[in-house]
């Protein structure tokens, strides 16, 4: 009886209790859904019942009184009739022998079938061994937590007790394991529910195997009379009482897939493939094999096969993109890689549930970018979508490049681990992808989409132009051909189940019904937010009581929701099916086509690079071979198109403009929408059209830029002032400085003032005390990229450029707690974007103003610092960072010999000519060979300092030498290709991307144009016909 739920036990009458008389329990109960008293008591009149009840039910939990439920009987009938030698017989199953009755009584019932079948297609014992292999899988996934628990509680009492003696103790006798399944009868029951379910549902398929037998072999036999040998079971989610998608296994090895639903979906996406390939499909397309019954249907089983020879490749490809633009115009969704198969040159989707699918959420509500973005190309999930969508899936599942042995952060799973020791234990353990059957492979290795992204292209192109071309008749052939239909709707994501489900069997969970019960409670919290859900959350409840995934349909052509048990919902759905089909053809257009192909585009390359390490990643050329029409670089077209090409792929919605790329995280890269940062977000590209406003006088520029900083802002007036950190490149810093650079541009006056209301918060966040974090943390917030050094640098240009007090007050009291930190503990690191040379840079900055203390040695010790972690016969100040191979092999911006000598060019320290001129031999050396680009990493990163170096008194001399350089590093016949290699990528953003390249190509078409490196604002502007760089003015003309 305690393993029975709310609905089944039966409340005793009870005098009405005041709300301070509420139980705990009852509080607690209410509390997994954050519902109120009255929210609460509604939910409980579905049930029957009121608060006053359901509390006295709480209060006899232990002792109900409970309406009849057959599963107690059924279960005595279990433990009663499993044989002794049973047991025996498989002890050496160890720790599960605990589920044996159960599968005894699944094997009897299944034989009793077996003894009276007349056919002689069913090799019965090949057969059966394979069920109950299969029904064991699913018994021990369920009891072998507990078991492994009640193991250990014993050994607690029994110091010496081995796995062993504990299995045999066990096996001995149902007296055993009647005591256990005592301690926890919601175990008992669950097991005794899926025994008589699971016997159910192979005998409903053994059945309908029988009396299908013929069609089946005439349809995939060829007539011949196959026996059929093997069943597997499980090859998928259990829905509707336990169903679940099967694999028959014939004596000629041949398999046929039965799926317990209809397949009248299947059959008619066949036939529309059949028309969309009269219509002369490049390459025509095609489904499994299908018979299609009225609940259930048997499908051909797609075997993966490698691809005979690179035509095949190339054919596969195209295909996948014709496939991928017709889930576009049904908005598919789920089509990820356990729903396709690679079959040589034919992609196979084999499973169809969710062709036609709907949403119930209010796509109404959903903010810009994202309204753009869901029913894109991304929505079927046949292409990766990184964190486009901020899911809690933080692997690539898409049916095109989803690879295996991915391991998640995020998803978890119980696994048993040394099941056959005394140290046996049930651990959660991370998800690993394992599926290969959708991967295309060529003479055994497996081939990277990316290398045949024109043939996705061309394919997806001919699909949606021939849908463009004839939308009337297309969306009349849909209604007609899929009108009638009903698909599955997916309310939440499966994963999501998966977890209550695996939660809800948890010892803790399986002494009790209402603890169970309790649990799932946590699922009304969407209620809070759509109360749509009122009518969905008790059936998704019951469903997982039952051991099921939740299950849910509806019709194409209406807006209602089915249950797994049929009930009817109205009213669910904004929309039907159909609707948003017939708008979005209606959308067709060539910019959408465009769009389109450019996400398609972003997700193919970031299946490619998200796992790759950052310099493996920055260090990629062009996918393919680029002609270029001119050997000569030139910086002002670089710029020039790099500018157009953030133009034209931008997302923009009522004017506001932004920008989907890769972003950097734990040194790997993530398609994503960008943030606002200056470092590799939105705010940084801003910056940089509003320079190719001033030089071009393109007025297209300038709005996207203002649109982006609208957007931004919009932005933070949702964020709390505690979520950001005032870093000028990540926090609060990225607007201050972006806000008055446009302003200083061109008269944007809402910049300037929202970047006056952000510095204020800056300011204001400098108050909050310094051991707020470890002494090891406090090191980042220090330097020039995340912390002090860079905020009081831009405060001081901000002073200098535009008066503002509050500015030179805020440098100061971050230069106060700069140095207040530098004493207690020295910098760790050289270098200019995390170590002590940004460091000294800025503090030389408020020096200059006379703002820090007299008795202030915090300069002298940072110089004396980076002095000894020089090597003057390599050149270069140490990369003092733990996990660097060769300490002195780093030249950049943030670590080594660049951005020590741009962090010393506000020095008075003069360095010897000797020395100056092995220091740059040294830089060029390696700028020579780097193979990356960008700003923070790369050889552009090397010009900006150049270009900086060049324009200091101290290193005039060396002028003529470092022209040459920077010509000749422009001048790389690599460097086109890169940039165009960055932009298919989406590797948009400045420090780390062409936005970054475009800043340098004016900077080298313009020597007055401020450097992002030192967070410089425009003096004035000066555009590109007045003033030429004379380091490639000169150049040119040689």
């Amino acid at each position: 009886m305690k393993a029975s739920y709310v609905s089944e036990r039966i409340p005793a009458g009870a005098n009405p209790l005041r709300l301070k008389d509420r139980s705990d329990t009852l509080l607690s109960w209410m509390g997994q859904s954050k519902a109120t008293e009255q929210e609460f008591a509604t939910r409980l009149q579905s049930k029957g019942l009121n608060l006053d009840e359901f509390n006295h039910l709480l209060a006899n939990k232990d002792i109900p009184a409970t309406l009849h439920t057959g599963w107690m009987g059924d279960l005595d009938t279990i433990l009663n009739q499993t044989l002794e030698s049973w047991l025996t017989q498989h002890v050496h199953m160890g720790i599960g022998v605990v589920v044996l009755p159960f599968l005894y009584e699944y094997s009897e019932q299944v034989r009793r079938w077996f003894s009276l079948s007349t056919t002689g297609k069913i090799l019965q014992e090949p057969v059966l061994n394979s069920l109950q292999a299969g029904f064991l899988r699913d018994l021990r996934m369920v009891a072998d937590r507990t078991s492994v628990y009640m193991y250990h509680l014993a050994k607690e009492q029994e110091a010496d007790l081995t796995l062993e003696t504990y299995v045999k103790r066990l096996a001995s006798g149902m007296t055993e394991i009647r005591k256990m399944l005592e301690q926890f009868p919601v175990l008992a029951r669950i097991l005794t529910e899926m025994s008589l379910r699971a016997a159910n549902n192979t005998i409903e398929m053994l059945e309908r195997f029988q009396n299908d037998y013929d069609e089946i072999a005439a349809t995939y036999f060829d007539g011949r009379q196959l026996r059929l040998k093997s069943v597997q079971t499980g090859a998928g989610d259990s829905h509707q009482n336990g169903r679940t998608v099967t694999i028959l296994e014939f004596d000629s090895n041949i398999k046929l897939i039965y799926k317990p639903r209809s397949l009248d979906t299947d059959l008619a996406f066949a036939e529309w493939l059949r028309y969309l390939n009269n219509k002369g499909l490049r390459y025509e397309l095609k489904g499994p094999l299908t018979l299609s019954k009225q609940q259930y249907g048997w499908q051909e089983f797609v075997e993966h096969r490698a691809c005979q020879n690179e035509a095949e490749v190339r054919t596969y490809y195209y295909r996948m993109g014709m496939l991928c633009g017709i889930l576009y115009a049904f908005q598919s969704t789920d089509m990820h890689y356990e729903n396709i198969v690679a079959c040589g040159d034919m992609p196979y989707i084999i499973d169809y549930e969710t062709l036609l699918a709907n949403n119930i959420y209010d796509e109404e509500k959903l903010d810009f970018p994202m309204s753009m973005l869901y029913r894109s190309v991304f929505l079927s999930g046949l292409i990766p979508v990184g964190q486009v969508f901020r899911s809690q899936i933080d692997f690539d599942l898409s049916g095109i490049g989803g690879k295996p042995d991915q391991t998640s952060t995020n998803m978890k799973g119980w696994v048993l681990k040394q099941d056959n020791t005394d140290e046996v234990q049930y651990v959660e353990v991370p998800f690993k992808t394992a599926q290969l059957q959708h991967l295309v492979q060529l003479n055994g290795q497996t081939v990277e989409p990316v290398r045949y992204l024109a043939e996705i292209s061309d394919g997806f192109r001919e699909i949606y132009q021939i849908m463009a071309n004839e939308k009337e008749t297309l969306k009349r052939e849909i209604r007609e051909r899929f009108g009638k239909l009903t698909g599955r709707a997916l309310l939440r994501p499966t994963f999501l189940y998966g977890r209550f489900l695996a939660a809800s069997q948890h010892p803790k969970y399986l002494r009790n019904g209402l603890d169970r019960e309790k649990l799932l409670e946590m699922l009304w919290n969407i209620v809070k937010v759509d109360k749509r859900f009122e009518q969905i959350v008790p059936t998704e409840i019951d469903d997982l009581l039952n051991n099921d995934i939740p299950y849910y349909t509806f019709p194409i052509d209406d807006t209602c929701l089915y249950t797994s048990d049929h009930r009817k919902i109205p009213n669910i759905f904004k929309k039907t099916c159909l609707t948003w089909i017939e708008e979005k053809l209606d959308r067709y257009n060539e910019k959408d086509l465009a769009n389109q192909l450019h996400l398609l585009q972003y997700a193919i390359h970031s299946a490619q690079v998200e796992h790759m390490e950052l310099p493996e990643m920055e260090a990629l050329d062009y996918v393919e071979s680029l002609h270029l029409t001119s050997s000569q670089f030139d910086p002002t077209a670089t710029a020039i198109n790099i500018a157009d090409y953030l133009l034209d792929y931008r997302l923009t919605e009522q004017g506001h403009s932004t920008w989907l790329g890769l972003r950097n995280h734990d040194n790997r890269f993530r398609l994503t929408l960008l943030d606002f940062s200056l470092y590799s977000g939105t705010l940084g590209i801003s910056m940089f059209l509003g320079l190719m406003y001033v030089q071009t006088g393109n007025y297209e520029y300038r709005n996207v830029a203002m649109e982006n900083f609208r957007y931004v802002i919009s932005v933070f007036e949702r964020v709390a002032d505690d979520e950001l950190s005032p870093s000028v490149f990540h926090g609060r810093g990225s607007v201050v400085y972006a806000g008055f650079f446009l302003d200083a541009l061109f008269d944007f006056p809402e910049a300037r003032q929202a970047a006056r209301l952000q510095l204020t918060k800056m300011k204001q966040y400098s108050t909050q005390p310094l051991s707020a974090q470890p002494m090891d943390e406090l090191q980042s917030n220090l330097d020039f990229l995340d912390g002090y050094a860079g905020i009081i640098t831009l405060c001081v240009h901000i002073w200098e450029s535009f008066a503002e007090p509050e500015a030179l007050e805020t440098a100061r009291i971050y230069a106060e707690r700069l140095c207040q930190h530098l004493k207690q503990d020295q910098a760790k690191l050289v270098g200019f974007a995390h170590g002590s040379s940004g460091m000294i840079y800025a503090l030389r900055k408020i020096e200059a103003y006379e703002l820090l203390s007299p008795d202030e040695d915090v300069l002298d010790t940072l110089l004396q610092f980076e002095r000894s972690n020089y090597d003057s016969t390599r050149a270069n100040w140490m990369d003092l960072r733990g996990h660097v191979e060769d300490p002195l092999g780093s030249y950049y911006w943030c670590h080594g010999a660049p951005g020590v000598l741009l962090g010393r060019s506000e020095l008075d320290e003069p360095i010897d000519e000797a020395e100056r001129l092995k220091l740059l031999n040294a830089m060029l050396e390696h700028a020579t060979t780097n193979p990356r680009l960008s700003l923070c990493h790369g050889v552009f990163g090397m010009i900006e300092i150049l270009l900086s170096l060049a324009n200091n008194p101290g290193w005039q001399t060396s002028s003529s030498m470092i022209r040459d350089a920077i010509w000749g590093l422009v001048s790389r016949a690599s460097v086109s290709t890169q940039i165009e290699g960055m932009k298919d990528r989406g590797l948009v953003g400045l420090m780390l991307g062409v936005s970054g390249i475009g800043w340098t190509c004016l900077r080298l078409a313009n020597a007055e144009l401020p450097s992002v490196m030192t967070l410089q604002f425009p003096a004035k502007a000066v555009s590109i016909t007045e003033q030429a760089n004379p380091v490639l003015a000169e150049e040119g003309a040689r």
